[in-house]
């Protein structure tokens, strides 16, 4: 998300921010929620593409960069410990946004995380014909070195071909287990 964090770092001071979350104006709407555990994205307003923007950060992040996120519009969570549980994110997002239908569209270990915890009921993948072709290129979903071919097995629900060549796959998600 770097590349859409255009803000610049500054506490604008002020009383010590909650430090478990912040629903800023606009928090009805359509949310793009961003994964940042370190705090190191600084925006400029709390709008990203017409969606509102909601950063879920780690628990070290601190109170100066929180009373930034308040002045410039933006809503946090701020996660219990470093580590951003799926689970603990659906829960926060269900009871205090209302959010009832997420749309994760992450790298391979964000996406993989949510896979793991048994949290994705499909599967939506655009192949785009285009070829990379270099070593050690990531995965859609990255899970570690014991993989989920044991744990998941998908069924096609749909192929559809879109502008530019492109291919839509959809496949609905069969888990075993969670895997943890």
């Amino acid at each position: 998300m770097e590349p859409y964090a255009k803000g610049a770092a500054h506490d604008p001071g002020g009383d010590k921010p909650d430090r478990e979350y912040h629903l800023a104006p606009g928090h009805e709407t359509r949310l793009a929620v961003v994964l940042d555990p370190a705090g190191k994205l600084h925006w400029e307003t709390g709008n990203l593409d017409g969606d509102h923007l909601l950063m879920v950060l780690g628990r070290s992040v601190s109170d100066a960069h929180l009373r930034e996120l308040v002045s410039r519009g933006v809503s946090y969570l701020v996660a219990p410990d470093e580590r951003i549980d799926p689970a603990w994110l659906l829960d926060e997002l269900a009871g205090k946004f209302d959010a009832s239908r997420i749309f994760v569209e992450g790298g391979g270990i964000l996406n993989g995380g949510f896979l793991t915890a048994g949290l994705v009921d499909r599967i939506s993948i655009l192949l785009v014909p285009a070829i990379d072709g270099r070593s050690a290129a990531h995965n859609i979903f990255e899970t570690g070195e014991d993989g989920l071919a044991k744990h998941m097995k998908l069924r096609l629900v749909s192929v559809e071909q879109e502008v530019h060549q492109m291919i839509h796959l959809t496949y609905d998600v069969n888990c075993d287990t969670a895997v943890r």
